[in-house]
């Protein structure tokens, strides 16, 4: 069910090569026969890859919910800004930071100290499970603060949703990373 989920919903790169080499072989089998039923057979695969399309296009997945918010987040902590972020933070926030309060203070603090100027999310896996959520992924982070250069940092978040929509339980102490390795 979920690798099906993906298929149409997510990714359905592979949905559209299959349904190109149906197209391939209707034009073969067209040319073969001229009829007009043959004829009519090629606009399946096109009718179905615009279905595809809209149906991807339109449901948004609980997976796609979580990616945009959390490149949200990065893009706000380029600017420094937590008030949107702390939207996706749940009041029984535990882990690290402490709670949800001292965990937005060390936020600001660090990417003023810092001085973040770009915050890219190179890998990231999602796996969600009902109500809950579990996020590994590694950000490349470019700063000109006290230091210049970039870090990338390991992270593991764990969501919950609740009625509000998608909230972020618990974070891990981020771990340093390799650019390009998990």
């Amino acid at each position: 069910m979920e690798s099906l989920k993906q298929l149409f919903l997510e990714d359905p790169t592979y949905l559209y090569i299959a349904l190109a080499v149906a197209e391939l072989v209707l034009i073969v089998h067209w040319k073969a026969r001229r009829t007009g039923r043959a004829a009519k057979m090629l606009l399946i695969p096109l009718v179905l890859a615009g279905g595809a399309f809209a149906l991807e296009r339109f449901v948004v997945t609980d997976r796609e919910q979580l990616h945009q918010i959390i490149t949200e987040i990065a893009h706000d902590a380029e600017k420094a800004e937590f008030d949107k972020a702390t939207v996706y933070i749940a009041e029984n926030y535990h882990g690290f930071g402490g709670n949800k309060t001292s965990l937005v203070i060390l936020a600001k603090l660090k990417c003023k100290s810092f001085g973040i100027e770009k915050v890219k999310i190179t890998n990231i896996n999602i796996k969600v499970t009902g109500k809950r959520a579990e996020m590994a992924l590694i950000t490349a982070i470019h700063f000109n603060g006290e230091m210049s250069g970039m870090a990338c940092l390991k992270w593991k978040i764990f969501w919950v949703k609740l009625p509000e929509g998608w909230q972020i339980i618990e974070i891990t102490k981020p771990q340093r990373a390799m650019p390009g390795f998990g």
